[in-house]
């Protein structure tokens, strides 16, 4: 048996142990060559990239969408049922999925585990931190139907919507 001096979890292998040590570390050496996404361990990456075949295997019985995996479909399940099994230790906030807790506890510590690499800032979650990256490329996801604009933040392409920047086919300056 092989104990983690951070967490108490304990392994069956020192190789199991050192892969669990690189969740402490928030080292994600496995990127997705789909969409760049990191894993700390290649067999999360493995399973990740189901979702780019487009598979989805496990139907929901209650509203029939479609999942790549039976953890995904178990998580989708409790936003039926309501099931909240996660509750933070420091107050009474519940939550549906664990790596939602996790980042919720950072309000709690103040830690902001994930760095830009482009700049000083740090971020409480790798999606604060992905959408702030995008600052520093030229990648412009979010493209206005109404227009050719596009937009790096999801919350610009909203306001330029909502305050009706443009019209269809007519740009306004």
């Amino acid at each position: 048996e092989h104990t983690c001096d951070k967490c108490d979890k304990v392994l069956n292998k020192s190789s199991n142990l050192k892969m669990h040590m690189q969740t402490h570390l928030n080292a994600r050496p496995f990127e997705c060559n789909k969409c760049a996404k990191n894993f700390s361990q290649m067999a999360h990456l493995q399973k990740h990239q189901v979702v780019h075949t487009g598979d989805k295997l496990f139907p929901c019985n209650e509203c029939g969408k479609r999942f790549s995996s039976s953890s995904n479909l178990k998580t989708h399940k409790r936003w039926h049922t309501g099931e909240t099994p996660y509750t933070c230790d420091k107050c009474p906030k519940k939550f549906r999925q664990l790596t939602h807790l996790k980042n919720h506890q950072t309000v709690h510590t103040g830690e902001k585990p994930f760095p830009c690499t482009e700049c000083s800032k740090r971020f409480t979650s790798s999606s604060n931190l992905k959408t702030h990256s995008r600052l520093h490329t030229t990648e412009m996801p979010y493209k206005c139907q109404n227009c050719p604009t596009r937009f790096n933040q999801k919350r610009q392409l909203q306001l330029h919507q909502f305050y009706l920047v443009c019209e269809e086919g007519n740009i306004e300056s």
